[in-house]
C-alpha cells in the first residue's frame, strides 16, 4: 500500500486541438509553441488552412498529430455522395446523427476504414517530413465510439503504427457544477465509452489521465484548472504503479476566426470558432499565473522535443 501512495513525478502534455481550421487559429497555436506553452497539436486535415499549417509546423519541428474527423465537413477518402458517412449534401453526418447511424448499422465498415486510412495517408503526404502521425485523437471524441475504435485498431495494425499515441479521454466529472447538463451528459458518455474500450487503448501509448472537456472555452479559469490538475494527479497517485504520472490537457486556443475564412466545409467557421472563447483559452495558457500554478503543483510541462519520452 505504501508503494501505491508514494509521490510521483508529474508531467503535463498540453494538446491544442483543431490545428489547420483557419489561419487565425493556427497563429495562436504557433505563438503558444514559440513561447513553449503547449506540448503538441492535432490537425484537422479537412480544415481550411491544414496544408500550410502542417508545412510550417514541420519546418519548425513542432509535434503534430492527426485530429481524426468523421463528423464535420467533407470526407477526403471517397466521393462524398457515395459514402455511408455522409448526408444528402455530401457532408459528414453531424455528431449525434453519426453515432445513431453507427449504432443502427447504417455505416459501412468499408467506408469507415477507407476514410480513416486516407486521413492517415493524407497526413503523411502533406506533412513536411512525410512521416505518419505520432499521435491521434478524435474530433468530438469520435474515436471512442466502439465501431470507430474497432476499425481504427485495424487500420493502425495494417499500417504498422504500433507505436502511435492515442488520446484516452476519461475525465473525472464528479464536481463540475459549472457545466451545462446537456454538455455534461455528452462528456460522461465520452468517458464511459473510453472506459468500455479499455482493451483498445491499452494496446497503444497514451497519457495516464485526461482533462479538458469540463473546462473548454469560458469554462476554463485558473481556479478550475488548478483544481482539475490537483484532482487528477491525486487520483493517479492512488491508482498508478509507476514513477511518473502523465496527464493530457486538451485545449482549443487561437484567435477568433473571421466569418468568411476557415472551417471544414463550404459553410465556413462555426460560432465557437468565431467567439472570444478561443482567445480566452489562448490568453490563459500564456499567462504567468498559469505557469505559476504548474510550478506550485510540481508539474513539468512537456514540449515538442521531449513529449514522446513520456508516453
Amino acid at each position: 500500500m505504501e508503494k501505491r501512495k508514494r509521490s510521483r513525478k508529474r508531467v503535463l502534455i498540453i494538446t491544442a486541438d483543431d490545428f489547420g481550421y483557419c489561419p487565425k487559429r493556427d497563429r495562436g497555436i504557433f505563438e503558444l509553441f514559440l513561447e513553449k506553452k503547449i506540448s503538441r497539436t492535432s490537425v484537422l486535415l479537412s480544415g481550411y488552412s491544414s496544408r500550410h499549417a502542417l508545412d510550417v509546423a514541420g519546418k519548425k519541428s513542432y509535434s503534430v498529430g492527426l485530429h481524426l474527423n468523421l463528423t464535420e465537413g467533407y470526407p477526403i477518402g471517397v466521393s462524398s455522395f457515395e459514402s455511408s458517412l455522409t448526408n444528402e449534401w455530401g457532408e459528414f453526418l453531424a455528431k449525434a446523427d453519426f453515432a445513431s447511424a453507427l449504432a443502427n448499422g447504417l455505416i459501412s465498415d468499408k467506408d469507415l476504414k477507407l476514410e480513416i486510412t486516407e486521413q492517415i495517408r493524407a497526413f503523411r503526404r502533406i506533412s513536411h517530413d512525410h512521416n505518419l502521425p505520432v499521435h491521434i485523437d478524435g474530433h468530438q471524441h469520435v474515436h471512442v465510439l466502439p465501431e470507430v475504435s474497432r476499425i481504427l485498431d485495424t487500420v493502425l495494425d495494417d499500417l504498422g503504427m504500433t507505436n502511435v499515441s492515442i488520446r484516452y479521454p476519461f475525465e473525472l466529472l464528479s464536481d463540475v457544477d459549472w457545466v451545462k447538463e446537456e454538455n455534461l451528459q455528452f462528456y460522461r458518455s465520452v468517458s464511459s465509452l473510453a472506459t468500455a474500450c479499455q482493451s483498445f487503448f491499452n494496446k497503444y501509448r497514451h497519457p495516464d489521465g485526461f482533462i479538458g472537456m469540463s473546462i473548454m472555452g469560458s469554462n476554463m479559469t485558473l481556479a478550475r484548472l488548478r483544481a482539475k490538475l490537483e484532482e487528477t494527479y491525486n487520483y493517479l497517485n492512488s491508482t498508478l504503479d509507476k514513477d511518473v504520472a502523465v496527464v493530457e490537457l486538451m485545449v482549443h486556443p487561437g484567435y477568433k476566426s473571421l466569418s468568411h475564412v476557415g472551417g471544414c466545409g463550404f459553410l465556413g467557421p462555426d460560432q465557437f470558432s468565431m467567439s472570444v472563447e478561443r482567445e480566452h483559452e489562448l490568453n490563459l495558457l500564456k499567462s504567468p499565473e498559469f505557469s505559476e500554478i504548474l510550478e506550485e503543483l510540481g508539474i513539468q510541462l512537456a514540449h515538442s522535443e521531449n513529449v514522446s519520452n513520456f508516453l
